[in-house]
C-alpha cells in the first residue's frame, strides 16, 4: 500500500455555509452520506423517503437539538417505528456499525446509539406497529414544522450552523490524536486526519462551542480532497450519446460503490499495513483512479484491484468478445483482461452489467482507462503482455487501445515479452507504428524509456486470418543493437522482416552487420562515411556505385591493388590522386597508365624505357616529349615517325654534327641519315631524291634499285634524272616502265634513249605527238603504236609520211581520207589516180589536185564528161584543155574545131 492510500486522510464533506438554509444543507449532507455510508444507510434514508420525506433525514440531526427535548421522545418512538416498519417490508436489517461510528462521549452520538438499540426491539414487533401508519402522517407534519423553525446562524459563525437563537448548530470539530477506523461525522462524512496530529469532523454544536474535549476548527479542516474532486468529477460527468447524464452518473456512483465495499472486505493478511480507515482508501484509490490518473504500482493495497488468476496479460482492439479467435487466442495463452478478468473487472462487470462505462462518454473515461490499464500493467508485471489487434492502420489512432491503452504500454511495459498478433496489417508496419507511439509518448520519460530498454525481453509478432505466418522477433522499443546483440537478433533476419538499413543504423548496428545482411553501400549511403564501410570490408566497386569518389577511397587507404582487382579505371584512380608509381605498385599496366593521361616524363621517372612505351601503343607524339629521336629509333618508333618531329627539335638533336645544314629539307634529310634510317625511310618521310642524291650522295643505282615510285624519283620536274645522274637505261633495268614514269612526271625525252616510241606512245600519258615527233619518232613507228592518220595528220604529220610508211595506203588511201588528207597531198604523197578514184575522189577533184589528165584518163575517168563539167562550172574553152595537156582527141570529142592532129 503506498502513501497515497492511507497518508490522505481528508474526508468529502463538512458543515453547511452560512448562507445556506438548513433543510438545503441537511438534504446536501445526506446525499453525501447515503454515496459514503453504503447500502445501509442508503436502504435507511430511501426507504423511509416515500413516509417521511425530508423530515426523516432533518430528524437525525434534531435528535441532538436541545431545544427541542420535549418532542423527543413522541418523535424517537414515531421515527424508529417508521424504520422498523421500512426494515421489515424490505427484509433489510440495520448494520449498526455501519450506520454509526462514533465517540462514545459525544452526547449526540449516545443518544443515537439508544435510538438504535430500541429499534432493534421494535424489529421484533414489527407486525403490531403496522397499525400506527397514521401517526407516521402526522409526525410529518410535525416534522416539517419543526423543520421551518431552523435558520442560519449569525455572520461571524463560519464554522456552524444553528437556529434562529443561536445556541445551536453543526460545524467543524477537531482533537488530537489520530481519528479512530472509519470514524465519521454526524453528516456521514468520514473523519479527517489533518497537520498537527489531529483528527476533525462534523459534529452538533452546542452554544456554537464543539463538545467536552473537541475544538472548534475550519470548514476546510473536515473536507477530503479526494471526495471533493470525485463530487466534481461526477457533476461534470458527460453522457456519451442517446443517454442522460443521470445515467453516466449513476453508473459511476454504482462502480464507487463496488470499489468502497471491496475496500471495507479487503483482508491485509501478509501486508505490511495491518489496519486501514476503508473509506479513506476507496476515496483515494477512486480518486487516483478516475481524476489525478496515477497508476497503481506493485505493493500498493490499490493494486490489489488489478490482480487476477491468468498467466498473460491480454490486451485487445478491434476484437469481439465472442468470435472464435478471440476465445481461441484468450483460451490459448491462458490469457486475462482488465475488465474482465481482474478484480477491478469484477466490480465492473457486477456494477454494470458489463457495459463498461457504456453511458459515459469516451472524454470523461479516459483517464479511468489510461490510469487502469497503466495500473494493470503495472502490478504483476513480470506476466507476459498478448496484444490482439484486429484493425487496419488507418483506423487503429482511432481505437480507444491507440487513445487509452497505448500509453499505459508505453510506460508500464512488462518484465518480460510483448507478442502482438494482427489479423488486418503486416506484422512490420504495426510494429512500427507501435514503436513510434510509444517512443513519441516517452520523448520525456527518461523511465519509461529504461523499462523498454532493461525489462522487456522480447517483442514479437505475428499475423493470423487469411494469411497467417510464425511469431517472430521484431525490434523492440529504444532497444539498441548491444541488447539486440544479446538476446540473438541478426540483422540478416531483421532484414528478411522488412527492415530497412536505416532502421538498422537507427538502433546502432555497424556497418559489417549490414554488410552480412546484405545491405550494399549505395543503402548506407549517408549513415557511415567512407572509413566505416571500408572496415566493413566494402571493395571499391561496392562503394564507388553509391556515390563515393575514388579520392574518398584513397582518403581512407584504398591501395592501387584493391582497386585493380576490382577494376577500378586507371584514369579513374588518377582523378581520384593516385600516383603513377602506385598504379605500377598496384598491377596497372603502362597502356593503362598512358590512357588515363599521366603525364610521360613522370611515367619515365618510375622506370618506364622508350621500347615500354612503343610495346604499349603508345602515341609516339606523346613519348616524344620525353625520349630523344635515337632512344625512340631504338625503342622501335619508325623513322616515318621521328621525321615529324620538329624542327627545332632536330636541329637540337643534331648540334656538333659536321654534317648539319641549315635549311629545313638538309636538317631533315640529315636527321634521318643520323638516325641511320634507310633510303625507304627517306623517301617514305619525302625527303627528296636531291637530298639523297646531291646532299647525301647515295648511289643513283642504289637509289633506283630501291623501286621507289616513279613519281619520287621523277620529281622536281624531272631534273633528278640528268641531275643527279640517272638515266633513262637504269629506270628500265630497274623495271620502271614508259607509263608510270611518264605518270610519275619524268620527261619524254629523258625517256626516248631507252624506251621506243611505240612504248612511249602506249603509256597511260598523254603525250602530245607533235614532241614526239620533233624528238624524233616516224610515221612508221607511231602508226606501229596504233596511231591512226587522224592523229598523225593532228600532229601535222604529211600524207607522203604515212604513205611512205605504210605501203598499203598507196593501194587503199581511204584510211587517209577519212583523215581528211586532202586529194592533192594524197597525190603528191605519190598515191596512184585509180588509188585515188577507188578512195571515192570524182575527176574534178583530182585534176584540180594536179592530177595530169593522161593519168586522169589512164584511171579510167571519162574525160568528155570531165571537159563538159569544166566547162560547165568554168566555161572553160578547148584552149584551156588544150593547155591542160588534155589528148587533142579527147578536146575534140567534146569541142568542135579544135585545132589539132
Amino acid at each position: 500500500m503506498d502513501s497515497g492510500d492511507v497518508a490522505q486522510a481528508s474526508a468529502a464533506g463538512g458543515g453547511c455555509d452560512n448562507g445556506m438554509k438548513m433543510q438545503q444543507c441537511h438534504r446536501t449532507q445526506f446525499n453525501r452520506l447515503e454515496r459514503r455510508q453504503g447500502p445501509s444507510l442508503a436502504l435507511l434514508t430511501s426507504s423511509l423517503e416515500p413516509r417521511l420525506g425530508l423530515a426523516s433525514r432533518s430528524f437525525i440531526f434534531s435528535l441532538c437539538l436541545p431545544n427541542v427535548e420535549s418532542m423527543r421522545s413522541v418523535v424517537v418512538f414515531h421515527v424508529i417505528w417508521g424504520l422498523a416498519v421500512s426494515i421489515r417490508d424490505s427484509d433489510m436489517r440495520l448494520d449498526t456499525e455501519s450506520l454509526v461510528h462514533s465517540d462514545a462521549k459525544d452526547e449526540c452520538e449516545e443518544k443515537l446509539r439508544k435510538a438504535i438499540d430500541e429499534n432493534a426491539k421494535l424489529v421484533a414487533e414489527s407486525t403490531s406497529l403496522r397499525n400506527t401508519m397514521e401517526d407516521v402522517k402526522d409526525l410529518k407534519v410535525k416534522v416539517d414544522k419543526l423543520k421551518g423553525q431552523l435558520i442560519p446562524t449569525a455572520p461571524n459563525a463560519s464554522n456552524a450552523s444553528a437556529t434562529d437563537d443561536g445556541d445551536f448548530g453543526m460545524g467543524c470539530c477537531c482533537r488530537v490524536g489520530r481519528c479512530h477506523r472509519d470514524e465519521e461525522g454526524v453528516d456521514g462524512t468520514r473523519a479527517v486526519e489533518v497537520p498537527a496530529d489531529r483528527c476533525c469532523k462534523q459534529q452538533f454544536l452546542s452554544a456554537q462551542h464543539c463538545s467536552s474535549g473537541w475544538e472548534n476548527a475550519s470548514a476546510s479542516d473536515c473536507t477530503s480532497a479526494e471526495m471533493e474532486m470525485l463530487e466534481r468529477f461526477n457533476r461534470t460527468a458527460v453522457a456519451s450519446e442517446n443517454h442522460q447524464q443521470s445515467e453516466c452518473q449513476h453508473e459511476l456512483l454504482a462502480v464507487w460503490d463496488g470499489i468502497q465495499k471491496w475496500t471495507d472486505n479487503l483482508s491485509l493478511h501478509g501486508h505490511w499495513i495491518h489496519s486501514i480507515h476503508s473509506r479513506h482508501l476507496s476515496e483515494t484509490i477512486q480518486a487516483r483512479l478516475f481524476v489525478t490518473g496515477f497508476p497503481f504500482e506493485d505493493g500498493a493495497v490499490g493494486a490489489r484491484l488489478f490482480g487476477m488468476a491468468a498467466g498473460t496479460k491480454l490486451l485487445m482492439s478491434g476484437m469481439s468478445p465472442d468470435s472464435d479467435a478471440y476465445k481461441t487466442w484468450k483460451s490459448k495463452e491462458h490469457a486475462g483482461e482488465l475488465n474482465r478478468d481482474t478484480v477491478l473487472g469484477g466490480i465492473l462487470l457486477e456494477r454494470l452489467n458489463g457495459s463498461e462505462f457504456g453511458k459515459c462518454d469516451l472524454a470523461t473515461m479516459q483517464t479511468f482507462w489510461q490510469t487502469a490499464s497503466t495500473s494493470f500493467l503495472n502490478v504483476n508485471n513480470t506476466k507476459p503482455l498478448l496484444i490482439l489487434i484486429n484493425e487496419t492502420l488507418r483506423s487503429l489512432p482511432d481505437t480507444m487501445f491507440w487513445k487509452d491503452e497505448v500509453s499505459g504500454i508505453s510506460r508500464s511495459p512488462p518484465r518480460g515479452s510483448v507478442r502482438l498478433v494482427t489479423f488486418q496489417t503486416g506484422c512490420l508496419e504495426l510494429v512500427e507504428k507501435l514503436s513510434s507511439q510509444i517512443a513519441e509518448q516517452l520523448t520525456r520519460f527518461r523511465a519509461g524509456r529504461l523499462r523498454w530498454e532493461e525489462e522487456v525481453t522480447s517483442l514479437t509478432c505475428q499475423t493470423a486470418g487469411r494469411d497467417p505466418t510464425e511469431e517472430q522477433r521484431y525490434l523492440p522499443p529504444f532497444w539498441r543493437a548491444e541488447k539486440l546483440r544479446e538476446h540473438g537478433y541478426r540483422t540478416r533476419r531483421l532484414r528478411a522482416l522488412g527492415y530497412s538499413a536505416k532502421r538498422m543504423w537507427d538502433v546502432g548496428y555497424n556497418a559489417s552487420e549490414l554488410r552480412e545482411a546484405g545491405f550494399m553501400p549505395v543503402d548506407l549511403k549517408g549513415m557511415y562515411d567512407c572509413k566505416e564501410l571500408r572496415v566493413a570490408g566494402y571493395s571499391p566497386k561496392d562503394l564507388l556505385p553509391a556515390g563515393f569518389s575514388v579520392q574518398d577511397l584513397r582518403i581512407v587507404n584504398y591501395s592501387a591493388r584493391e582497386m585493380k582487382s576490382d577494376e577500378v579505371l586507371a584514369k579513374d584512380l588518377k582523378s581520384g590522386g593516385y600516383e603513377a608509381g602506385e598504379l605500377k605498385v598496384g598491377g596497372y599496366t603502362l597502356a593503362e597508365m598512358i590512357q588515363a593521361d599521366f603525364d610521360v616524363q613522370e611515367l619515365k621517372r618510375i622506370g618506364y624505357a622508350a621500347r615500354d612505351f612503343n610495346l604499349a601503343g603508345a602515341n609516339f607524339t606523346l613519348v616524344s616529349k620525353a625520349f630523344t629521336g635515337k632512344e625512340l629509333k631504338n625503342a622501335g618508333y619508325r623513322c616515318l615517325e621521328l621525321h615529324t618531329l620538329s624542327t627545332e627539335r632536330k636541329k637540337q638533336e643534331l648540334k656538333g654534327n659536321a654534317r648539319f645544314q641549315n635549311s629545313e629539307e638538309d636538317v631533315r634529310c640529315d636527321y634521318l641519315e643520323v638516325l641511320n634510317c634507310t633510303l625507304q625511310d627517306h623517301q617514305q618521310a619525302n625527303n627528296s631524291v636531291h637530298c639523297l642524291l646531291s646532299h647525301l650522295h647515295k648511289d643513283p643505282r642504289n637509289v633506283v634499285g630501291q623501286k621507289f615510285p616513279a613519281s619520287y624519283l621523277c620529281s622536281d620536274q624531272g631534273k633528278a634524272l640528268h641531275k643527279h645522274g640517272i638515266a633513262a637505261s637504269m629506270l628500265r633495268e630497274a623495271g620502271y616502265n614508259a607509263s608510270e614514269l611518264l605518270l610519275g612526271g619524268c620527261q619524254v625525252k629523258d625517256l626516248m634513249n631507252a624506251y621506243t616510241c611505240s612504248e612511249i606512245v602506249k603509256a597511260e600519258a598523254a603525250v602530245q605527238l607533235e614532241t614526239l615527233k620533233e624528238l624524233g619518232c616516224n610515221a612508221t613507228e607511231l602508226l606501229a603504236a596504233g596511231v591512226s592518220p587522224k592523229e598523225m595528220k593532228d600532229a601535222k604529220f604529211q600524207a607522203r609520211d604515212l604513205v611512205e610508211a605504210k605501203a598499203v595506203y598507196r593501194k587503199d588511201v581511204r584510211p587517209l581520207k577519212d583523215a581528211d588528207f586532202d586529194a592533192k597531198s594524197l597525190h603528191q604523197a605519190g598515191v596512184p589516180a585509180r588509188t585515188l578514184k577507188s578512195a571515192g575522189f570524182n575527176a574534178m577533184t583530182l585534176f584540180d589536185a594536179g592530177v595530169p589528165p593522161a593519168e586522169l584518163k589512164g584511171a579510167g575517168f571519162d574525160m568528155t564528161a570531165l571537159l563538159k563539167s569544166l566547162y560547165n562550172d568554168r566555161k572553160f574553152t578547148k584552149h584551156d584543155a588544150l593547155a591542160k595537156n588534155f589528148a587533142c582527141a579527147d578536146v575534140k570529142s567534146y569541142y568542135y574545131w579544135v585545132p589539132c592532129n
